[in-house]
Parts: C-alpha cells; structure tokens; sequence
C-alpha cells in the first residue's frame, strides 16, 4: 500500500510512504512530523526512537542523491537489528524521504503484542489518569508493566476528559490529603520536565462559602495546619479584585496563591508517552473479560488476548465495581455535566485574572476555571439533578436543555459576564464512595492486587502521586505514604 502525501517544506521534499498494516492515517501523521523534523538522520532517527512506541528496532538508512557520496546507517537502539525480527509477529513501517542532497529511509520493527506466555512484573488494568501515571512510575521503578485499556489513550467516556481538572493546597476535603498534593505538585512539575508539555497553570484558587461552612473552616484548617499562605476574603473583596465574581458579599472566601488547574488530556498523554519510552507496554481497546489469581500471579482476559502477570493493579474509575464485585458497594458512578461558555467580555475571565474556584453558595456547590487555550468559561455543579449511573458502559452522554439550565443559573448569579453563548458540554463521571474519600489499598483477598478507586470528583489533581502510590504498594513500600486511612474494609460509611 503506497499513498502520497504530497509536497511539503515548499517543494524541496517528496514523501512515500508504504506500510504493510492498517491505519494508514496515523503514518501520515508521522511522516508529516519527518517533514518538520529537516534533513539530518540524527534528528529523524531520534524522532523515529521517540515515536513509535515500544518499538524493538529503528533502523535509519541515508543515501546520498549525488554519485560516490557514502551511505550513512544507523541503527537504533545502537545495537545490531534482531536477525529474527520479520519473524516474530513484527510490523514493519517504512517512511522515505527524499531531498536534494540525499535519501533518507526510516524503518520501525514494532511488536504487535508480546507472546502469551511472557510474564510481566505488573498489570495495570485501565489507563486514564491514574492508570497512566501507574504505569509510568512503575516503568521508573524498573518495572516490566502492562497497561490494558478498554478505549484509548486519552479517551472520553469515564472521569478525566474535558481539558482541566483543578488543583489547590487550601483542602477543604481534609488536611489529610495536603502531604500527597503537596507530592502532587512535585511530580506534574517533574512530568512537564519529562514530556516538554504545559501541564499545570497556576492561577490562585478560591474555595467559597458561607463564613461558618465546611468549605471555609476546612479549607482554613487545611492551610493552618500545614503552613500553607492563605487570606481570608469576604465576598465584596473577592468581586473587587477578580473582576469575573459576582458573589453575595455575605460569603467568605479562602484565596491560596499556588491554586491552579491540570490540563488533564495533555497529562494522560504524557504519562502514557513517557511510560513507553521507559519500556512499557500499552494495549489500547483491549476491555477485560475475565481475571484470575494463579498460582504464578494473576492471568487477564481481554478483548486482544490473555496476559500474565506477577502483580495486578486496578485503576478502572467507573468500572471498578464491576472488575471486583467487592467495590461495588464502595464506589458508585454518578453523571456529571460540564459546560463551556463564550463570556461576554473575555478580559475578565483570562488566567492572569481569573482564579479557580470551588463555590458553596445558595444556588448550589459549584467549581470552575479560567478560559484555558481559548476553550471559554468552564463551570460545573457538583450532583447536578443526582444521576447515578447503574452500568458505566450505558451513561447517557447527551446533554439536555435541563442540564444546561441548572448550571445557567449559578453563571448568571454569579458570573454574570461568562454568561454568554455555549461553545460545548460534555457529561462524564464522578466514582462516589460512602464517605467521599478515596479507596487506596491491596485487594481485600489478595495480597498481590492493588486498587486505586472511589475518587469521588475530587481525586484527578493528585493522579500523578496516586501513581507513585501505586508503584510503591506493588514494591512493598507504600507505607511511607501514609495512607492507611484509605482502605477498603468496615468503617467506610458516608
């Protein structure tokens, strides 16, 4: 199969590209990051290293255009090619260039998965935000991991699409949870070293309420009793200095300087990407069908084949009641909505001016961000017409007049210039436990799994520590997380 792309870098270059698998599209992707890349094999081998996953071999061949010129070859890693690579299942990518000074051939010998009776140190079964960063620390520790995914790799059925989840050190979930935000932080700072990416934007945060509420007093506690910055606002203050407010001026308002947002499709990817170079392995639209303790560890059933590993780690969000029956009970979906607005003046509502926020007011609990990249007022209303969702697979994903108007009304009380046409909205969910806290903890019957479950809206922003968490329970070294709080077991009532 041959298709052309055409001209590019104006007319100096020709591309072929020929494949002998599916998904031509993604090949043309990659052939167009070539084009960017120029004209020196060093920089294309590293794009071709760096591209295409766990791959077994790149090979880059450049061959003069002009006679008695010598040809240059490189071999990545830098290490003879496997001898047996056309004979092990392997997919071969060919990408050609050609230039006025040379030719430039990329070939990627790829595995399509890996034999049935190979055995992994560690399964990690679904990779969205938690999954992802899993898989990635356990790639940092070492770690021979596989990541099984019933979508892709970011995708938008479960509780991380949507652009941006916040972050805040001001906790009014509980002081409890400031050591590992804290840790959080560290590890995003360390995950946009890693990958080159933006991933979290600080913009202050408010954390909103009546003086004498839950989300004031904790949110105060938090900070008092971890040294974290903090001022106290009333609501004439708040509308005085973020021209975006217009809250009652009876509420109070605990502003903390290091708030901010995740951007959290970017961070999936990053984590997913960074996990590969390491050596991990990802399966993407491969859902579990059936799992088992053995003997030798654990044996997983899935859509693209049976895998075998030493450990098991669940990090299924929604559908982790139904991968352990014994977190049924623990961990119940609820539909959620999102919406972005086109505000009527855009200055007021840009990062530099517009800090996060998490609202109990009398309309209802509220949260939102600034307008990220252009995308527009996002706003959302916690348990917004309380929508438990009894089979993940079946949400309903359309969004209805009624649940744009029950977050219209919270914009147009109190943010009355984001209160202009809609740009999107999107449902997903929230994986509510009894008590709102999160489930972190081995399998109540087995040693060797691991679940990390039971978020309960509140859990994206420390993803990049759950994994590192998750990486220690597996190595036998979770207990300098203190996280015993966490469990599965009696006492988890709401």
């Amino acid at each position: 199969m041959s298709t052309k792309t055409g001209m590019a870098d104006s007319g100096t270059a020709r591309f072929d590209f020929e494949r002998t698998v599916p998904h031509a599209e993604v090949e043309r992707e990659r052939t167009r990051e070539v084009a960017r890349i120029g004209n020196n094999v060093n920089q294309i081998a590293r794009w071709a290293s760096s591209h295409v996953g766990t791959a077994e071999a790149v090979e880059v061949i450049a061959r003069p255009c002009r006679p008695r010129r010598r040809t240059t070859r490189i071999h990545l890693p830098h290490s003879p090619l496997p001898s047996a690579v056309p004979q092990t299942r392997a997919t071969l990518y060919s990408c050609f260039v050609a230039r006025e000074n040379f030719r430039a051939a990329v070939r990627v010998w790829e595995p399509r998965r890996r034999e049935r009776n190979s055995m992994y140190d560690v399964i990690v079964i679904g990779v969205g935000g938690m999954g992802s960063a899993t898989v990635y620390q356990l790639a940092r520790s070492g770690c021979r991991v596989l990541g099984l995914e019933q979508f892709t790799v970011p995708h938008a059925f479960g509780s991380s699409h949507g652009s941006t989840r916040i972050i805040r050190l001001a906790y009014s979930e509980g002081p409890q949870y400031v050591p590992l935000l804290r840790a959080a932080y560290r590890y995003w700072r360390e995950l946009e070293e890693v990958s080159g990416e933006s991933i979290l934007v600080v913009t202050g945060g408010l954390d909103i309420g009546p003086p004498d509420s839950p989300k004031v007093e904790n949110s105060r506690r938090s900070c008092l009793e971890h040294g974290i910055p903090f001022e106290e606002l009333d609501g004439a203050e708040v509308n005085r200095r973020f021209p975006g407010y217009r809250i009652p001026e009876s509420l109070r308002a605990i502003y903390q300087a290091d708030a901010g947002y995740v951007r959290s499709e970017v961070a999936i990817r990053a984590h997913a990407a960074a996990a590969r170079k390491l050596g991990a392995e990802i399966v993407t639209e491969s859902p579990v069908r059936r799992w088992e303790k053995r003997a030798s560890g654990f044996r997983v059933e899935t859509a693209s084949g049976t895998y075998e590993g030493g450990k098991l780690v669940f990090t299924a969000g929604a559908w982790a009641g139904r991968l352990v029956p014994e977190l049924a009970p623990l961990c119940q979906p609820e539909r959620q909505t999102m919406l972005w607005t086109e505000p009527l003046n855009a200055a007021p509502f840009e990062p530099e001016r517009f800090p996060i926020f998490v609202l109990q007011a009398p309309l209802g609990r509220y949260y939102g961000f600034p307008s990220d990249r252009g995308e527009g007022f996002k706003i959302g209303k916690y348990h917004l017409r309380v929508q438990p969702v009894s089979d993940p697979d079946r949400l309903d994903r359309e969004c209805s007049p009624e649940d744009e108007a029950g977050v219209r009304e919270g914009i147009a009380a109190y943010f009355p210039q984001a209160n202009g046409p809609t740009r999107r909205m999107v449902a997903c969910m929230f994986t509510t436990s009894p008590d709102e806290h999160f489930i972190l903890d081995r399998h109540p019957a087995m040693d060797d799994a691991f679940i990390a479950a039971g978020f309960s809206g509140h859990g994206y922003k420390f993803c990049s520590v759950i994994g590192r968490v998750m990486a220690d329970f597996c190595l036998g070294e979770e207990g300098k997380w203190g996280v015993e709080g966490f469990g599965v077991g009696e006492g988890r009532g709401g």
